[in-house]
C-alpha cells in the first residue's frame, strides 16, 4: 500500500515538473545566434505617425506649436519617447482641432473634421453669443428715458386718535 502510493507521488511529480523542464530549456540560448546570449533587439531611435482626416477629400495643415509640419495626408517622423506631441489640425470652413499625439510607438492618426455650418452636432458645443447680447438697438430720435407707467392714487385712511 505504501509502495503503491508513493509510486503514485513520484508519477505525479514527474507530470507536473516536466512542463517546467520544458520551459527551462525554452530559455536556454540557442544555435541560431552562435549559442550565446539572445540578442536585444534593437529598436529605432525615431518614431514615424502617419497623420489623416476624415472625410479623406478634406485637406487639413497640421502644425506643432509654430511650426508647420504638412498638410493631410502625409508620415512625420519624431524622436522616440521625446514627450507628448500637441497638434493643431486647420482646414478650410472647418473648425480648428487640437489633439495629442505620443511618441512611443509608431502611430497612425486620423481627426475627424467638422464643417463650420454642421457645428452644433458637436457634443459640448456651446453657441456663441451675440455681439448685443440679444437687446435691441437703442433708437436715438427717441430720449433715452423710459417714463414709468403712472400708478392711481391710493385714498388716505382717516387717522385716528386716541385718548
Amino acid at each position: 500500500m505504501i509502495r503503491a502510493s508513493i509510486t503514485v507521488l513520484i508519477v505525479l511529480a514527474a507530470f507536473f515538473l516536466t512542463p517546467i523542464t520544458w520551459a527551462e530549456d525554452s530559455k536556454k540560448p540557442s544555435a541560431v545566434n552562435g549559442g550565446g546570449v539572445p540578442e536585444k533587439v534593437q529598436q529605432k531611435s525615431t518614431v514615424t505617425v502617419t497623420f489623416g482626416t476624415e472625410p479623406r477629400a478634406l485637406r487639413a495643415t497640421v502644425y506643432h506649436g509654430r511650426k508647420k509640419l504638412g498638410r493631410t495626408p502625409f508620415t512625420h517622423e519624431f524622436e522616440r519617447e521625446s514627450g507628448p506631441l500637441d497638434l493643431v489640425f486647420k482646414a478650410h470652413d472647418c473648425l480648428t482641432v487640437n489633439t495629442r499625439v505620443y511618441t512611443f510607438q509608431d502611430t497612425k492618426l486620423i481627426v475627424k473634421m467638422t464643417k463650420n455650418e454642421d457645428r452644433s452636432t458637436i457634443y459640448g458645443y456651446k453657441e456663441e453669443i451675440p455681439p448685443d447680447a440679444g437687446v435691441p438697438p437703442a433708437n436715438t430720435s427717441q430720449p433715452s428715458l423710459i417714463p414709468f407707467p403712472t400708478l392711481p392714487a391710493v385714498p388716505e385712511s382717516p387717522k385716528k386718535t386716541t385718548p
